[in-house]
Parts: structure tokens; sequence; C-alpha cells
């Protein structure tokens, strides 16, 4: 799949649950493995789309979000 501006909050949620199980699998920090997996919760929770949040209220926007802090702030805009 390529980036695209129109990928759903659960393509990127499904992106950052990938990263977690790869994470995990390589023996990261386990509060770094969860801290996607949470992030991938919160996306899939949320009622609008994330790009739409990002277009209106930049990373900001995006850090507001529970569970989302600047890393996957910035993964979310590395993938949209």
């Amino acid at each position: 799949m390529t980036n695209s501006p129109h990928l759903t909050n659960a393509q990127i949620a499904d992106r950052f649950d990938e990263v977690a199980d790869l994470l995990a699998a390589q023996g990261a920090d386990r509060y770094r493995v969860a801290a996607y997996h949470h992030g991938a919760r919160t996306l899939r929770g949320l009622a609008e789309p994330v790009g739409e949040l990002l277009a209106r209220e930049g990373v900001a926007g995006l850090m507001a979000l529970p569970a989302v802090g600047r890393t996957l702030a910035q993964a979310i805009v590395t993938i949209l």
C-alpha cells in the first residue's frame, strides 16, 4: 500500500499494531510496544479521520489525543 492522505484511521492503526509486533519480536521495551498498541486503539476509536484533525489542528492536535505523544504523532504525519 502506498502512502496516501486517504488512509483510514483503522489502516493507520493496523500499521501501529504491526510496528508494535515487530518491536516486541525484536525485544524492544514493553512500554514502547504498549504505546503503539494504545495509539492504535485511540485511532480506531476516533470519530473523525485523523488526517482531518491533522489538517485542522496540526501535530499539537494529534498530541492532544489520548495515548498519542510526540513520537506517535510524528509517525502519523509520516504515514499520511
